[in-house]
């Protein structure tokens, strides 16, 4: 009843307007919408010819903006389709009449331009210039391949914010319905890949001079969405607007089926703002499962299951729906993620309650090809990445100044464990206001950039440190490469070792770690070179933690780093056994280790335990006896089971050959 209403009160408007008619093949008064926009009056209808139109449009006038299908019974614009499983459009003057955003040039400078048009990116810009409250209405369109509007920057370092790739509404009225939004957007779009509603005057806004409306309702039903993209909000976002957004009748592409609601990679909204609908429809219900995903696996046909793996992690962020009584983890495989590899999408846009867990650091490879920063955390709690690596990120011009190419974590607390950060540009982690928990890691081979760390960047943050080396981390101006820390951080480090982050430069004395005027610093059982004072500090003179093969990888010639160095120490480093397994500070438990957690008589300082291989020793518990031959047998008789250790006698063979030597050790 709703809808017949809607469209009967259109009708009645169109029949008491002018209506001006577009038709790209010239049959009517304009080619271009933007020509029939520009030529209206306030409560004329523009009418739109079926066609693909290529423009960019800006909407700054209360008329009516249609295709064709303003005039059919819109009832069943979209149906279900038993073949395909999948709700699909069905009105042709919806499907046929286009517009499509990807032409858009941005052409501006390093500081850019005095016309707003060169700011426009979104299929359609709807906002007012004249300081009137503007209300139009955008009926019946296919809206494809927005490429989102400038709302912030250029500044001079190339930082610019973009938002609403389909359409951007800046302090409109507008009513946006019967509208089939397509492959708008892409993950440099910071909020709305389909729809971007912006509600308040943002002064720091390329356009926030100009005049709007006190938003009442936003009025987004009836639409259907497929395939929008942003780094936020693939489909919707308004975060400064806390009234209703009305929604009913529209078709998403994921929702909660449950209870019909969204996680944030789809909808982003404010807290006091609600969704109000009677009935809205999804293509696919979010999983609260865990996911399993591969480099071989498949995203259309694969269910993400052990046998059947997804193979994009950031299409597994996307269809779950994590909580705080139901963490969900994503196992990834062995191999490679990346873009121009297996087609990830990066950066990765965590959600509180994840576990995202690798195979092992030298087998799960995150690699951002250089062209993003890798994961992004932002307002979460609750989250663990562990196992795996994070190289070759790189922060693009869209992501905030001091953002970091590998992690990026801001309002969140993060645990990041077994897990290797190297090789980015600007920095390997970057944290704002968050808590960070890192443990048995690496972070080596980061350059910095311009006031931010090549390591680890911390601002307004909490950070625990242990059993972790920082290494070899290189460049930047005006701050540490191994780790800085503003004035209102705290820090803590445990049985870590910070050293060498200078492999380019003739310093023998590298700035490792800087502390602002304010923070709480306390670095214990740690080896930091040129030394800091500390219980059990190591660092001055000879205490070199040796590792086997810091350089390998590295071509200094051809400027050629891996992400992976050998940081094992050797037999003679003395980093070995001063480490602690017990410590507390200001009574919290700073390292609480079993002494199965160890090799020898106290812990090692740094990511690696050293251990001396003692042949027939299967169990690594340094002693050679019956549950050693216990293990072995097991080893043969189920030949999945992988261990190097077992083969007794070195001819690559694991059988009862290697049983009769590991008995002939024990007895003699």
């Amino acid at each position: 009843m709703k809808k017949l209403i809607l469209i009967l009160n259109l009708i009645i408007s169109i029949s008491l307007s002018e209506i001006i008619r577009v038709d790209i093949n010239g049959n009517h008064d304009y080619t271009t919408i933007q020509s029939g926009v520009d030529n209206a009056e306030i409560g004329d209808t523009v009418v739109v010819y079926p066609g693909t139109y290529y423009e960019n449009i800006i909407l700054d006038k209360s008329i009516v903006l249609a295709s064709l299908a303003i005039f059919d019974n819109l009832n069943n614009w979209f149906e279900y389709n038993d073949f395909t499983n999948q709700y699909e459009v069905t009105n042709d003057n919806v499907n046929n009449t286009i517009i499509d955003g990807s032409t858009a040039e941005f052409n501006l400078g390093a500081f850019g331009s005095d016309d707003i048009k060169d700011y426009i990116g979104s299929s359609i810009f709807i906002a007012s210039f004249n300081e009137q409250c503007i209300s139009p209405s955008v009926i019946g369109f296919t809206i494809q391949n927005g490429l989102g509007s400038i709302t912030q920057g250029p500044d001079w370092y190339g930082y610019r914010k973009l938002k609403g790739g389909g359409i951007l509404s800046y302090k409109s009225n507008a009513n946006i319905n019967f509208n089939n939004f397509i492959n708008n957007g892409n993950p440099y779009i910071q909020y709305g890949g389909a729809i971007y509603f912006e509600a308040d005057t943002i002064e720091q806004y390329n356009y926030w001079e100009m005049g709007g409306c006190e938003l009442s309702d936003i009025n987004i039903q009836n639409n259907f969405y497929n395939g929008n993209d942003s780094k936020y909000a693939n489909t919707f976002s308004s975060r400064n607007f806390n009234g209703n957004i009305l929604i009913d009748k529209s078709v998403f592409d994921v929702l909660n089926c449950s209870d019909n609601s969204f996680t944030e990679a789809w909808f982003d909204i404010h807290s006091e703002s609600e969704a109000v609908f009677s009935e809205i429809f999804s293509n696919k219900c979010s999983l609260i499962n865990d996911l399993w995903v591969s480099p071989s696996g498949n995203d259309s046909l694969n269910d993400g299951s052990i046998d059947n793996p997804l193979k994009t992690i950031n299409y597994a962020l996307e269809i779950i729906n994590p909580s705080i009584e139901n963490n969900i983890t994503i196992h990834l495989d062995e191999g490679i993620y990346s873009p121009l590899e297996t087609g990830e999408i990066f950066s990765l846009v965590m959600q509180s309650n994840i576990t995202l867990k690798g195979s092992g650091k030298e087998l799960t490879i995150l690699k951002g090809d250089n062209i993003n920063s890798i994961i992004s955390v932002n307002n979460c709690q609750n989250i663990s990445i562990l196992d795996l690596s994070i190289v070759n990120g790189y922060p693009s011009s869209t992501n905030d100044s001091g953002s970091a190419g590998g992690m990026i974590v801001s309002n969140s607390s993060l645990n990041i464990i077994s897990t290797n950060v190297s090789v980015n540009m600007y920095g390997g982690i970057s944290a704002v206001s968050s808590n960070l928990n890192i443990s048995n890691s690496i972070v080596s081979r980061n350059s910095a950039g311009l006031g931010n760390s090549a390591g680890i960047d911390l601002k307004n943050s909490i950070a625990h440190i242990v059993s972790t080396t920082i290494v070899d981390n290189y460049g930047g101006m005006g701050t540490a490469r191994g780790i800085n820390i503003d004035d209102n951080s705290y820090f803590s480090m445990v049985n870590s070792i910070v050293w060498d982050n200078n492999i380019f430069e003739d310093n023998t004395n590298p700035w490792l770690i800087n502390i602002g005027d304010g923070p709480e610093v306390n670095i214990l059982y740690s080896a930091v070179e040129g030394g800091w004072i500390g219980e059990g500090n190591l660092g001055w003179d000879d205490d070199n933690p040796l590792f086997v093969d810091p350089y390998q990888g590295i071509d200094f010639y051809d400027f050629y780093i891996s992400p992976f160095g050998d940081y094992s120490l050797q037999s003679n480093s003395s980093c070995i056994d001063n480490g602690i397994a017990y410590f507390e500070l200001n009574d919290e438990i700073v390292i609480d280790l079993n002494e199965s957690d160890y090799y020898g008589n106290a812990p090692d300082m740094g990511a690696f335990e050293y251990y001396e291989f003692i042949n027939g020793d299967i169990n690594l518990d340094q002693d050679i006896n019956i549950l050693d031959i216990v293990l072995l047998v097991e080893i043969i008789l189920y030949d999945d089971m992988e261990n190097d250790l077992a083969d007794i006698n070195g001819d690559n063979l694991v059988n009862i050959l290697d049983v009769v030597m590991l008995v002939s050790i024990i007895l003699n």
